[in-house]
């Protein structure tokens, strides 16, 4: 894969294809990366019907209106595995859960989140999930998509077999090993010492953070912390607030 954009669009153009015959409803959450809603902005060009799930005031999506939202017709449900911007990790083995009840394919973009906390697939209750190499110290231009072995992908590429058939192209060897040591490295740190070390911090608020305040027009970053509660909470973001931020 060349990165974590190529990996959603297969994970969700590629299952569409693939299940179209079963439905065409897909769910999500509003907050998603534009690396999936621009895919599925082009899916509901081509007749797919996407459900955006609102989220809470922390940027929680609640499981049992994920549940309400699926119908016959529903062949994916995709929710990101952790946020990049407000760092709020949503309650995805409940999701999970829920997808395999009702035989429904389920896919998360786990770019934000590999690395930093623990990311087992059979923990989480998926049937894909994407990576980004350089959001783990891999070098920019490589990310992999997990695919569960009865997962029938339909390939963006196509050619010879590579890939088991997902994704014609010879692949990088270099990228590839670049990739994976870049995986055993943050398999390491969070199992390690690194995410007790940042929950330290996930409560901790800045003033400020070197911005002074400015009397003349009153913009000025007041407080900076950890998005998301408690617990599900990623480790790589932060959020600001100015004086008149209600957010």
């Amino acid at each position: 894969m060349s990165g974590g954009s190529e990996a959603n669009n297969l994970a969700l153009i590629g299952s569409y294809f693939a299940r179209r015959g079963r439905g065409h409803h897909i769910v999500t959450q509003a907050t998603e990366h534009p690396a999936i809603l621009e895919p599925l902005a082009f899916l509901e060009r081509l007749g797919a019907a996407v459900t955006y799930l609102q989220v809470d005031g922390i940027g929680q999506v609640d499981p049992d209106t994920v549940k309400r939202a699926i119908t016959p017709r529903t062949i994916l449900i995709t929710i990101m595995h952790a946020n990049n911007e407000t760092g709020t990790i949503p309650p995805i083995e409940e999701i999970g859960a829920i997808a395999q009840e009702h035989g429904v394919r389920f896919h998360t973009g786990a770019a934000q989140s590999v690395g930093k906390i623990p990311t087992k697939v059979d923990a989480l209750g998926v049937d894909l999930l994407s990576v980004a190499g350089h959001k783990l110290h891999a070098p920019k231009g490589v990310g992999a998509l997990y695919v569960r072995d009865e997962a029938v992908m339909e390939p963006l590429i196509c050619g010879a077999g590579h890939a088991d058939g997902r994704r014609a192209g010879t692949e990088s060897a270099l990228l590839a090993t670049a990739l994976g040591a870049a995986c055993d490295l943050a398999q390491e740190s969070v199992v390690g010492l690194v995410p007790k070390s940042l929950r330290k911090c996930q409560h901790h608020r800045f003033d400020g953070i070197g911005l002074p305040r400015r009397a003349d027009h009153g913009v000025a970053c007041t407080r900076v912390h950890a998005g998301g509660a408690g617990d599900r909470h990623g480790s790589g973001a932060l959020r600001s607030r100015t004086p008149n931020d209600t957010g």
